[in-house]
């Protein structure tokens, strides 16, 4: 057992974190948790995924595939449907989406596309599954059939900018509707989409987004957008007008951000590098109410289950669990090994 202060700094919603660490020698990319916050995954650069248990943090499943051997996985998703069925959605930077059966660590389905796949997403009623990635198309698919449902895209008139012109990382389906989803990437923009039609309906200009740093509030709409710079990194937006509603200003954010997170329509998670935190702000305020490094590895990546309160981030070969009741009274660490 080991107290905070010496590894790193951590206080209030952040603070005595429960730490996993892999000794696999692999910087974990992605991670999620599932809708009733029971498992927790984590995709690595080394194109495992590892599953976990969060109330314990122990390592129960390992998924890997040869092939995919020494390549990164660049998304987790759970498929949380009803009735449960212990699926994962993977996507992985060779080109490829994997759907696991988790507790059997069977691969039920590969779908290979021709490109680098950056990020892929259930929609909120798991009818469709999207992904992005190197090739500025973003690519619908139905979960019934796993075949390509819409391909949207720019049109050929770069004047108007209706879609992506570089790599797409962001990706976020409405949350009660599974026609309509929003991306965000290197080319500073937020690209609004109806599945119904080839190119993107509108845009937002300004976000630099270079991971898992577009989210959308379920109640208000806001949009939260994440850039990876010094400057206007935390931005949240109207969702009916596209016009910027407020720039998060902490005194503390002095991080280039990889992801970020609605906790609630109140408080937002930040992650990222140059300092490698993690950080709970106030939307009303900008207050820090929680801190979490800096670490010796960037955050790369966030998750949040509203039902049991849980924060996760991984950085490095580390996870960081907070559980926000009386399991944090110190923080443990716990090297996993399988």
């Amino acid at each position: 057992m080991m107290t905070t202060s010496d590894r790193f700094q951590s206080y209030g919603l952040l603070e005595s974190p429960l730490i996993c660490s892999s000794s696999k020698g692999t910087e974990n990319m992605c991670c999620d948790i599932s809708k009733d916050g029971k498992w927790i995954a984590c995709g690595d650069s080394g194109g495992t995924v590892d599953i976990y248990l969060a109330e314990s943090g122990k390592l129960l499943y390992r998924l890997h595939d040869p092939q995919f051997q020494h390549l990164p996985v660049t998304s987790v998703k759970f498929k949380n449907d009803d009735p449960i069925t212990n699926l994962l959605l993977a996507s992985y930077s060779y080109g490829c989406i994997c759907v696991w059966h988790f507790t059997s660590q069977k691969c039920l389905t590969t779908l290979i596309e021709e490109r680098q796949t950056l990020n892929a997403a259930y929609a909120h009623d798991c009818k469709y599954f999207a992904s992005v990635g190197s090739d500025r198309a973003v690519l619908v698919y139905s979960d019934e059939t796993n075949q390509i449902a819409s391909k949207l895209e720019p049109s050929m008139d770069h004047t108007v900018m209706d879609g992506h012109m570089s790599r797409v990382f962001g990706l976020q389906f409405h949350p009660s509707d599974h026609r309509i989803l929003l991306t965000a990437g290197w080319d500073d923009t937020v690209q609004f989409w109806d599945i119904r039609q080839r190119h993107s309906t509108r845009k937002i200009i300004g976000p630099h987004v270079c991971g898992e740093a577009l989210d959308i509030e379920p109640y208000t709409l806001s949009i939260l957008t994440g850039s990876w710079r010094l400057q206007s990194q935390v931005e949240i937006w109207d969702y009916a007008t596209g016009k910027l509603l407020k720039t998060l200003q902490p005194t503390t954010l002095d991080s280039k951000v990889y992801c970020c997170k609605w906790l609630s329509h109140r408080e937002v998670l930040v992650g990222g590098s140059l300092r490698n935190m993690s950080f709970v702000i106030t939307t009303e305020t900008d207050e820090v109410v929680g801190q979490l490094g800096p670490l010796q590895h960037g955050v790369y990546s966030t998750a949040y289950c509203g039902h049991t309160k849980t924060i996760v981030n991984a950085a490095g070969s580390d996870l960081y669990i907070n559980h926000h009741d009386d399991r944090n009274k110190s923080t443990t660490f716990i090297t996993q090994e399988m």
